[in-house]
C-alpha cells in the first residue's frame, strides 16, 4: 500500500488490520512533505506505532 501525500486532516472511524498493518515498517513512511510513521518499541515492550509531524509526534501501542 502507498500512501498518497495529502495536506487534508485525518478522518478515521474505522481502518481494517491488513491497511493498519501496512502503516508499520522499519523504515519511516512518508505520508506527507513533514509527517512520516515509524515502526516503534511502546512503554510496555510491546509493537507500538509513531506518527511525526514537525517536532510534534503521537505514539499509538498496539494490542
Amino acid at each position: 500500500m502507498q500512501l498518497k501525500p495529502t495536506n487534508q486532516k485525518l478522518n478515521v472511524t474505522h481502518v481494517d488490520f491488513e491497511t493498519f498493518a501496512a502503516l508499520i515498517r522499519s523504515e519511516p513512511q512518508k505520508v506527507s512533505t513533514s509527517t512520516r510513521v515509524y515502526d516503534v518499541k511502546s512503554t510496555s515492550g510491546g509493537k507500538a506505532i509513531g506518527i511525526a509531524s514537525g517536532d510534534d509526534y503521537l505514539v499509538i501501542d498496539l494490542i
